[in-house]
């Protein structure tokens, strides 16, 4: 324990701050907790609440909830809202609603509101968890009002449609949206088309995509690419897939494959995949298979992977395997693999052995691994065994 009380100060002295926290957990094992205390606290100012979180569980689980509160306050002193919030948690816990109310505000007001969501929703006093809401929003933290005004949707929806427009009234776009949803629910079209775009405007995309729908039920197709576009403009990926998919089934190949590549650029590779079924469905698996080799080309297999996996599934052995091939020309270890299951499957043992061993030379000694196991698996326990040494 010496040894590593002394490097941990080392590493303090050094600048490492986060040695603290270990420094804090070491007193706290042999009882020092005057000492733990102190770390803690360091840590705290450092801006880490870590040390003041594990010592108090520690001391939670050993003591009950007096010792973990005793450090929580003397956190709270030096502005650590996550002590101020399990402060609160404490007294809700020891049944003092009043005081659990206090740390929680006192938390807010320090910009975490995390206590007043946890007391609003485990309130059974409806009218306080409305107020807590309120003053948690105040915050600009709206989340608890969407919360409670969910509870209230199927037993109250007036007042679940009053609490979505207090959210919205202070920017909360999903608010609006699910005040839009209510409207349509009762028979109000057009004030739910208008809360819909109140949404969009706030910037909530799935508002977009319910009134890219709209349009598309109304015939204007144009209109609801143009809602599309703007909701993958907001950072929705899966709106691309959707642009994508669009104009290739409107017959606007390259459109469609500048949205794709959009698309796989921001990491959406399965809404790539289905643009690239689609394409395979309209009559054209040349088309399909020439846009994931060019993904492929560009670094991200995945797509051809999966197109792969289709040809293998349909059946269609010969597709298969002049992927798998196109794949290991390009050095793709994962084309040899894939060149060895088929043969092994098919019987030609000679020729997977020859697609092993290439892996292997390739640095991948798994492929024999894999080789071993599929003739275990077929009950050729000789040429596993040859294949083992």
């Amino acid at each position: 324990m010496q040894i590593a009380d002394r490097l941990y100060r080392a590493a303090v002295e050094h600048g490492h701050s986060d040695a603290l926290d270990d420094l804090a957990l070491l007193r706290e094992e042999v009882g020092d907790h005057g000492g733990a205390d102190d770390y803690a606290l360091r840590s705290v100012r450092h801006g880490s609440g870590r040390a003041v979180s594990e010592v108090a569980e520690i001391r939670e689980d050993a003591d009950g909830w007096r010792g973990a509160e005793r450090l929580y306050v003397k956190a709270a002193r030096v502005g650590d809202t996550r002590a101020l919030c399990c402060l609160a948690r404490l007294r809700r816990e020891a049944g003092d609603w009043a005081e659990a109310e206090l740390y929680a505000q006192q938390a807010a007001a320090l910009g975490d509101t995390r206590a007043l969501r946890e007391l609003a929703e485990l309130t059974d006093d409806l009218d306080g968890a409305e107020h807590l809401a309120l003053t948690a929003a105040d915050r600009g933290d709206t989340q608890v009002l969407r919360t409670l005004a969910r509870r209230y949707e199927a037993t109250d929806p007036k007042r679940a449609e009053r609490l979505y427009r207090s959210a919205g009234d202070r920017g909360d776009g999903e608010a609006v949206r699910c005040r839009a949803t209510l409207r349509r629910q009762s028979g109000d079209g057009r004030g739910a088309q208008e809360q819909y775009h109140e949404a969009a405007d706030l910037g909530d995309t799935e508002a977009m995509h319910k009134l890219a729908l709209r349009y598309d039920e109304a015939g204007d197709a144009q209109a609801a690419d143009r809602m599309y576009r703007r909701a993958a403009e907001h950072g929705d990926v899966p709106a691309l897939g959707i642009l994508a998919l669009r104009r290739e089934r409107a017959g606007d190949r390259e459109g469609a494959e500048r949205s794709a590549r959009e698309a796989a650029g921001k990491g959406a590779t399965d809404a790539v995949w289905l643009f690239v079924q689609e394409r395979e469905a309209g009559g054209d698996p040349g088309g399909a298979e020439d846009y994931a080799q060019r993904c492929a080309r560009e670094e991200d297999a995945t797509v051809l992977w999966y197109l792969i996996q289709r040809r293998e599934w349909m059946g269609d052995r010969e597709g298969a395997e002049r992927l798998y091939r196109w794949l290991a020309a390009r050095g793709e270890t994962s084309g040899v693999l894939g060149l060895l299951r088929l043969c092994e499957r098919d019987g030609d043992r000679e020729a997977a052995e020859a697609y092993a061993f290439q892996a292997a030379g390739q640095g991948h000694p798994e492929a024999l691994r894999l080789l071993f196991q599929l003739r275990q698996a077929a009950g050729a326990e000789k040429d596993a065994e040859r294949l083992a040494h």
